[in-house]
């Protein structure tokens, strides 16, 4: 079992997990041991804190993955039993780990897949009541990466770390729409209800300032499409979801890029999109 969080505790992890997910039926006795340290953590909500720490400290991809896991599940299972003030801690937890540990989060795609998952999973329950900022908070971290925190850093370093926070925030959206506003059959009434409560909110608050980061991303970065072909896809993929849900006035300046590129082969596939929200927004 766990000794609160130890470096002793965190080595038996990063061995468990790189054990079980080469091959979860090589030894059972293992997977067991996983499962009772999981649990731990279900039963003692309060402990949470030491599972960004792990998140944080640990180098073994498969500990990261693990200990997302588990979060995802302690917030799905466990939201409403946690207490206000603990609340906050997760909060700022999610946005340090966003802001500080950037690159060991998109180290892999299924890792950085994974931290998404998590941050909308949490502000489904969170946000606007809680957490109104939810989305301002990680626009603001990207907009900041220019700022006094890294005036030590080269040129090319501080372009680095923009390309993956520009990166990891069109991953976020990308990964609320699949999760909030697309209405699945499965989906609960509490999940269709949260879904229109989160999407009012982001209409009178913060579409305006999504909306502004994702075309400033286009425009600044289009002349490097190389280098940011994913983050220019992306964020033109997601401002076709939010066409459908919004206003279409406030997507003219978009709207404008779009046929100024409309023979752009680069393109292509992206752009077809974006004309399609349009004709079947409503629908």
């Amino acid at each position: 079992m766990l000794n609160n969080g130890t470096n002793e505790s965190l080595s038996e992890l990063e061995k468990i997990t790189e054990i079980i997910f080469k091959n979860p039926n090589s030894n059972p006795e293992l997977v067991k041991k996983a499962e009772l340290i999981a649990k731990m953590y279900e039963d003692n909500i309060s402990l949470f804190t030491q599972l960004f720490e792990f998140l944080i400290n640990t180098h073994v991809e498969t500990c990261q993955f693990w200990i997302l896991q588990l979060l995802i599940k302690i917030t799905n299972e466990n939201y409403f039993n946690i207490p206000d003030e603990d609340k906050v801690k997760f909060r700022s937890a999610l946005i340090f780990t966003y802001d500080n540990c950037i690159e060991k989060i998109m180290n892999k795609q299924y890792i950085y897949s994974k931290y998404c998952v998590l941050y909308i999973t949490w502000l489904k329950f969170d946000y606007p009541e809680q957490w109104n900022e939810a989305f301002k908070v990680i626009i603001n971290c990207t907009n900041s990466t220019t700022n006094s925190n890294h005036k030590f850093l080269k040129l090319s370093k501080i372009k680095y770390l923009i390309i993956i926070l520009l990166d990891l925030l069109t991953e976020i959206l990308l990964t609320f729409n699949e999760e909030i506003v697309v209405i699945r059959n499965n989906m609960s009434d509490y999940d269709i209800t949260r879904s229109n409560i989160i999407k009012d909110f982001m209409r009178e608050n913060c579409i305006k300032n999504v909306l502004e980061i994702l075309i400033s991303s286009i425009l600044q970065n289009s002349s490097e499409q190389k280098h940011y072909k994913k983050i220019i896809s992306n964020s033109i993929k997601i401002i076709s979801q939010l066409i459908d849900w919004n206003d279409l006035s406030l997507f003219s300046q978009f709207i404008s890029i779009i046929i100024e590129n409309v023979s752009n082969q680069n393109l292509q596939s992206e752009i077809l999109i974006v004309l399609n929200a349009i004709i079947n927004k409503g629908n």
